[in-house]
């Protein structure tokens, strides 16, 4: 299973731990002010437009407008008596830079610190983050002679085998996968493996 840090930050991260009145509100129109503000850059729906857009209270939506600019996710970028607020949504890779340290810090694995080695992390991606992968079982499958695409195609292969038979993800799959492995050609020309799961 993964672990919340696992998921790179985002604005959906930090809204989720907003708490008061506006607070479930907030992540709906941050989310519709950037699809508004796209091409403009400038989001500037009235009060009462929202209201009965998410079928809210005024006030909600007040309380949530307050709590978006509150955390610097809207700059006010016109205010104009009679006329509607114009805020600025921040993405929040802008907002990141704005805010240094208050973002989460996404799950490194064991081969974070091999050098360009991406077949770790494909393989923890292609198992849905349920397996971890770590250096002492990349040099073990590495060793079997198989090419990185090889060891892709039969991992694919190998899970769409076990998961059916409920087999467990962590208990002993490194060794039943290298077994597995050694018993496959080595040097095999492989297919698709987009074909397999």
């Amino acid at each position: 299973m993964e672990t919340p840090q696992e998921i790179f930050c985002s604005a959906e991260w930090h809204l989720s731990h907003l708490h008061g009145q506006g607070s479930t509100l907030a992540p709906l129109i941050y989310s519709l002010s950037l699809r508004l503000s796209k091409k403009s850059g400038i989001f500037f729906a009235s009060i009462p437009t929202l209201a009965q857009y998410f079928k809210s209270d005024e006030r909600t939506i007040r309380k949530a407008i307050r709590i978006l600019a509150a955390i610097k996710f809207f700059e006010i970028a016109r205010e104009e008596t009679g006329a509607s607020v114009c805020y600025r949504p921040i993405h929040h890779s802008i907002w990141e830079k704005n805010n240094p340290g208050k973002c989460a810090e996404k799950w490194q694995g064991p081969w974070a610190k091999e050098v360009q080695d991406t077949l770790g992390p494909e393989l923890h991606a292609i198992s849905g983050g349920r397996f971890r992968v770590y250096p002492n079982w990349m040099k073990a499958m590495r060793k079997t002679g198989h090419s990185d695409n090889a060891i892709r195609y039969h991992f694919r292969a190998y899970i769409a085998q076990v998961l059916p038979t409920g087999q467990q993800w962590t208990v002993g799959l490194a060794g039943r996968f290298i077994k597995y492995l050694k018993a496959q050609s080595a040097g095999l020309t492989v297919g698709d493996p987009s074909q397999i799961l």
